[in-house]
């Protein structure tokens, strides 16, 4: 159980033993490159959250076996499609993306979404403020459920959408502050980690290039301070597993500086 920050719970499945299993597909999901290529300056936005959307799709009863977890000595299973699993991604988009398809037929408005995340886009101001409630009344028609207390059905040149703050109006892009604080205090503690073991295991240099790689959006450069710590996880990956530790060298510190 994960606790959100407004209090609340959320389950989580550990699916990870199930996802070396499963076989991998080839899907590109959508993200910041395609709000970039979509929205033009001036555009006003909206944003709808699909509510356990996951779970609005039932799963085959064949795979339900393989869906089964015991919490506090009870065994339950999954009969819809969980959080975790590998595919649950993939079959989720397939099966929003039929009806999003649908809405754009039929209305002027530039849909995006990214899982549960739907981001509209368009000029007109008014027009998007009642198309925006339209789709809204479809998709709950589709079954779908709407978390009303995290759309933003007024549209706006300033909205949040996948952890970033978007300003149409200035076409620029910014980090969440309270997501920057924590991101900036999780990267201290790791670097600081580093400089004084001279030491990291392999998982955890993963995840700092993973941190790191989040702001290529806002800071253009990122990747280019990225070059010695991705090859030194690489080559450590050749002889060693994820949880192996890797000898950080000097100019794998040097890069951590900047």
């Amino acid at each position: 159980l994960i606790k959100n920050p407004n209090g609340t719970w959320r389950k989580i499945l550990d699916a990870s033993k199930l996802n070396k299993e499963i076989e991998k597909l080839h899907f590109k999901m959508y993200g910041l490159e395609e709000v970039k290529y979509l929205a033009n300056q001036m555009d006003y936005a909206s944003s709808l959250d699909l509510k356990s959307a996951f779970h609005h799709i039932s799963v085959s009863p064949n795979s339900i076996p393989y869906l089964a977890f015991n919490f506090n000595n009870n065994n339950y299973a999954y009969k819809a499609m969980p959080f975790r699993t590998k595919h649950s991604p993939i079959f989720f988009a397939e099966a929003i993306e039929s009806i999003l398809r649908q809405i754009r037929i039929h209305s002027e408005i530039k849909i995006l979404n990214y899982c549960n995340d739907i981001l509209l886009i368009l000029q007109d101001k008014q027009t998007l403020k009642t198309q925006t409630m339209e789709i809204m009344k479809t998709l709950e028609q589709f079954g779908w459920t709407i978390s009303t207390d995290k759309c933003e059905t007024e549209p706006k040149q300033i909205i949040t959408f996948l952890g970033w703050i978007w300003n149409l109006k200035e076409m620029n892009i910014r980090m969440l502050e309270e997501r920057k604080s924590k991101m900036i205090q999780a990267l201290k503690d790791l670097c600081n980690t580093i400089y004084k073991n001279k030491n990291v295991k392999i998982r955890q240099l993963a995840a700092l290039i993973g941190r790191l790689n989040f702001l290529r959006p806002q800071i253009k450069e990122a990747s280019l301070y990225l070059i010695e710590l991705d090859k030194a996880k690489t080559q450590a990956l050749k002889s060693d597993s994820w949880d192996g530790i890797l000898i950080v060298n000097k100019v794998v510190i040097k890069e951590l500086k900047w």
